[in-house]
């Protein structure tokens, strides 16, 4: 594979932040602010070393055999019929996981943006905008990510300095009200249900990346970057709204927007600022999809098979959850699960590769 074909390391780290920060804001933050409460940035920096120690497991099983992707070494470790037995399982819950984000995002988006627009129109947009993404490879969709990840620090950065003025230490207050069970309790919940599903960036081999030698360290540092975005989204938002607010709004990040104010004198800018979220969430659906299609069909460059593979999601997004309490159910009861046998599954072949060593 030719250079100008290939990913390099800053490139394929930064995929990392997208799961991390999507899943989060549409999933994890609300079973985080139930079990937490107003102390929900402390189980972010609570789970920092567990998510760590995930984040190497990855680096090991992805160094691991660098010219296969995660559904080769599956059959390589354990054979056809183990082998794409976990991978069926992995393919299950890539799917689930999309159908998810889809039914989040384009719920807000018909609640917030295009409130009057038909629901299966926007969906058909969103899924022309997939496959296009899909269809480029993923060399082209990193490119983009990084791109999109530099201009959402930046959106970031404004929307944060903006709100300090918005800050009131008495909505986090008390600190630790119910001790250290309930930030404990809320760490573990995180790191499962947001840091684990970086596994299925491991359908990217290590050998479609040019500089090898520079992958750990730039994986620790967007993964840092990632740990420090979420938990000022968690503190701010907790200090500005409070909460019974935080626990009210079922997409709390958005609603703190609309106290920015850029240069004291712009406002309403909650829909512009919130672009960078909507961006996030294009890129991981892509990536998941981007997924599904290799485990059908293990070809780079493809454009059927991903709209094959849309058109379900799509379809699903609305048959699984026929509307926000539906989803909201899962997201506290079944989510969980789904991230547990993930992770059961990513030990089986970490575990495996160790013996296999």
């Amino acid at each position: 594979m030719l250079n100008k074909e290939k990913l390099n390391s800053l490139q394929f780290a930064s995929l990392i932040v997208f799961p991390l920060l999507s899943i989060f804001v549409n999933i994890s933050f609300n079973n985080l602010k139930i079990i937490s409460g107003i102390d929900s940035y402390v189980s972010i920096v609570m789970s920092f070393f567990g998510g760590l120690i995930l984040l190497f497991q990855f680096i090991y099983v992805f160094n691991y055999k660098e010219e296969l992707s995660i559904i080769e070494k599956n059959r390589y470790l354990f054979g056809n019929f183990w082998g794409n037995f976990f991978n069926f399982l992995l393919l299950i819950i890539a799917f689930i996981i999309s159908c998810s984000l889809v039914f989040s995002m384009s719920s807000f988006i018909m609640a917030y943006y295009l409130s009057e627009t038909p629901i299966y129109f926007l969906l058909l947009l969103m899924g022309l905008a997939i496959v296009y993404g899909v269809s480029k490879g993923i060399v082209v969709i990193s490119r983009g990510s990084f791109v999109i990840f530099i201009t959402f620090m930046l959106f970031n950065l404004v929307s944060n300095i903006s709100l300090i003025n918005n800050f009131d230490i008495n909505n986090i207050s008390p600190f630790l009200e119910y001790g250290l069970s309930r930030p404990l309790y809320g760490s573990f919940s995180f790191i499962i249900n947001t840091f684990v599903p970086i596994f299925f960036l491991l359908i990217i081999p290590k050998n479609s990346i040019v500089d090898k030698n520079n992958i750990c360290k730039n994986l620790v540092i967007f993964y840092l970057i990632s740990i420090i975005i979420l938990f000022f989204i968690c503190f701010l938002t907790s200090g500005v709204l409070g909460i019974n607010l935080l626990k009210l709004f079922l997409h709390p990040e958005y609603n703190v927007l609309k106290k920015v104010s850029v240069f004291s004198f712009i406002d309403r800018v909650e829909n512009i600022f919130y672009l960078k979220w909507l961006f996030s969430n294009y890129i991981v659906i892509v990536l998941f999809v981007y997924y599904i299609s290799r485990c059908v069909r293990n070809v780079e460059k493809q454009f059927f098979i991903p709209c094959i593979v849309i058109i379900i999601i799509l379809l699903f997004s609305q048959l699984l959850f026929n509307n926000i309490i539906d989803f909201k159910y899962f997201v506290s009861y079944i989510y969980l699960y789904c991230n547990l046998l993930l992770l059961l599954i990513m030990e089986i072949i970490f575990m495996g590769i160790v013996i296999k060593k």
